[in-house]
């Protein structure tokens, strides 16, 4: 009977299990739920009917557990539904999201880049992006090409070190919740080496041509200690 009764059940727990996750289809769960209510409410409208006085006892009995049946199993219905289509959508956003990160490449635009280093003190520049990026060597490959043309020395590139995979986690932008964080996200990030991070520098220049460039919001900084001396690093995340 144990046999039995775990075969019958694994198989619903992990439909159920995946309906939840968002990667099945969740018409056979409607078919069970949505009945499920019809059902429960139209019990109910009997047992109002086979509680009047005129029928007999053993009627009004019937009708009213028919009445107290009904209501819990339409409550459980409606709930289950309600919280199984709200599971549904917010798996969806997150699979939107995560199409959108791995597909989404990111395109600087010049004018705002360039601008925002016009008469700005100018430092060398090393580049790092994470292999988690698909789009990581493109935006690198546009960062170092505008640098050029606004009179910087030719960056340095590599794949992003150890050091760095981590260091997204402390930076003052969040990770994106939903679309309207992820598209005022650049995920991008810089650490300077230099002397001077202050307004006016080098660092802020770049901070400010990169916002500008890709028009997001300004990125988050990391530990200063982890940039090599005099350079500043551009590290490039997934979005």
């Amino acid at each position: 009977i144990e046999t039995i009764i775990h075969t019958t059940i694994a198989p619903i727990y992990a439909y159920i299990s995946a309906v939840w996750a968002g990667t099945e289809n969740p018409l056979w769960l409607h078919l069970v739920l949505i009945p499920g209510s019809v059902l429960a409410g139209v019990a109910v409208g009997l047992g109002i009917v086979f509680e009047r006085p005129k029928c007999s006892e053993a009627v009004q009995h019937i009708g009213f557990w028919l009445v107290v049946l009904g209501v819990a199993v339409e409550s459980l219905c409606t709930v289950s539904l309600f919280v199984v289509d709200e599971r549904i959508s917010i798996a969806q956003q997150s699979t939107i999201i995560d199409l959108m990160r791995a597909a989404g490449s990111r395109r600087i635009d010049a004018g705002p880049f360039l601008s925002a280093l016009s008469g700005k003190p100018i430092a060398q520049v090393l580049i790092e992006a994470s292999p988690e990026a698909p789009d990581g060597l493109s935006t690198a490959a546009q960062i170092s090409s505008l640098l050029i043309k606004a009179g910087w020395p030719k960056p340095e590139y590599k794949d992003m070190e150890e050091k760095y995979r981590n260091l997204v986690r402390q930076a003052q932008a969040p990770e994106p919740e939903d679309l309207n964080d992820l598209r005022t996200s650049s995920r991008i990030y810089l650490i300077s080496g230099l002397p001077d991070s202050g307004f006016g520098s080098a660092f802020n220049a770049l901070l400010l041509a990169i916002a500008g460039g890709l028009h997001t919001t300004q990125n988050g900084l990391g530990d200063p200690s982890l940039a090599p001396t005099n350079m500043l690093v551009v590290l490039i995340f997934p979005r």
